[in-house]
Order: structure tokens, then sequence, then C-alpha cells
């Protein structure tokens, strides 16, 4: 990844896809961005699992052609970079708001794809005793409920006043996000409100009722305060 430790943007995100290949929604989503950050980062993934139709070399030149545009249209930097690895594991500390960006405006990526990958993370290195590596996953995390906390202080949802399928997204994220890493409230009254809002809602409180038989078989430990809010 391209060293950014000189002179770094202020505001980074990291819009990751397959891009097999890159279509207009995927442009949408990456103009909208370029109004909101310093620097954008486009992740291909290899993804060879989904036999995608383009080689990866093929999509990042793909991705490249058809960004150029936006990225000078904005005056900002847009980087495309392959990668085959996890999405924390690639992201690194410099452009963690990867899926956070995606989630939160446009509800394409989903935050619990975020917090199943931390936990995959913490799992693995909690098992080589590396407490400095699952520090940093949790520091992701938190990271990412500060960007929440920020958003939420101006709109009543996501995306503004009204609910849309960025919340739908946000939600099962946030519920193992509370399992792995809980937020504290004292300091994130937004992002408190907003989970108690949508753990209210009648669809996400069936879920939740209906999976009570099995909490056993959750894969992370129960949080003794988890009902509070459901």
């Amino acid at each position: 990844m391209a060293d950014t430790t000189a002179h770094s943007p202020r505001r980074i995100g990291l819009y990751p896809g397959t891009f097999d290949p890159i279509t207009n929604g995927h442009l949408d989503v990456i103009a909208r961005a370029a109004r909101l950050l310093d620097k954008l980062v486009v992740g291909v993934a290899i993804n060879t699992g989904k036999g995608p139709l383009f080689t990866i070399d093929e999509r990042v030149e793909l991705v490249r052609a058809e960004i150029a545009a936006i990225a000078a249209r904005n005056g900002m930097v847009i980087e495309v970079l392959p990668f085959d690895k996890l999405l924390v594991d690639f992201a690194e500390l410099d452009v963690t708001l990867l899926l956070v960006w995606s989630a939160v405006y446009y509800g394409l990526r989903p935050l619990d794809r975020l917090t199943a990958e931390v936990e995959r993370q913490s799992t693995r290195e909690l098992q080589r005793f590396d407490e400095a590596t699952v520090a940093q996953a949790r520091g992701q995390l938190g990271m990412a409920y500060g960007m929440l906390e920020a958003q939420l202080a101006a709109n009543e949802f996501l995306a503004g006043d009204e609910f849309t399928i960025a919340d739908c997204a946000a939600a099962p994220g946030l519920f193992f996000a509370l399992a792995i890493h809980p937020w504290d409230e004292g300091t994130h009254p937004q992002l408190t409100r907003y989970y108690r809002a949508l753990a209210h809602r009648p669809s996400f409180a069936k879920v939740i009722a209906d999976a009570r038989p099995y909490r056993q078989l959750f894969p992370l430990p129960w949080p003794d305060d988890f009902d509070r809010y459901h």
C-alpha cells in the first residue's frame, strides 16, 4: 500500500468490492464518497471463489479508467489496489474507514462484515497470544463507533431523518459489535440512542426474540447486559 505517513490526507476511506465489472452503481458510490473524502482507496478483491468474469488486472484497469474523471473533478486522490486478505488487514490503521463509509452512507457493505472480520482476526491473534493485534482490531471498531457517533449527531438515522436500507445493513453489524467490543454509552450517546431505536423496530426485535432459544450456540460470550438493549 502506498505510503501515507507524509502529508497524509485527513479523511481517508476504502470502498472494497469485486467490481466484476465496475457498474454505474459502483461509480455513484465512488462519486458521492469523493465529495466527502480527501482520499479514497478502491480495493478490488481477487475473490477467485466467485469465479469472476474478468481477471484481477483487468478489473483494476477498468476501475482506474472509470474513476479518473471523478478524481479529477473533485481534486482528490483515488487509489485502486487489488487485495486478497481480510479487509481489516488490508485497511491497516491509515485507511480503517473502510466499510464504515459504504455501510453508513449507502448500506452496500453491511457493518457485520467488518465485525465478523474483527472477530476472526481477534480469535486468530488470541490463539497466538498477540495482545497488540487484538487491541488494534478493537481499536478499529472504536474508530467506527466514533464515526457513527458523529454521523448520528446530525441525523436520526444513518443517511438522514428517514429509515433506509443503510440502517438495515447496520443493525446486524452493531448487534455483533456490541458483543465483540461494546461501545461506551457515556461517550457515544447518539450511537446508543440509535441502536436502541433499531433494536425496538418490530422486524429486528422479532429476529432477536426468535434467536433467544439458541443463545447457547452464539459464537461469542453473551454479554451480561445484552438484554437491556433488546
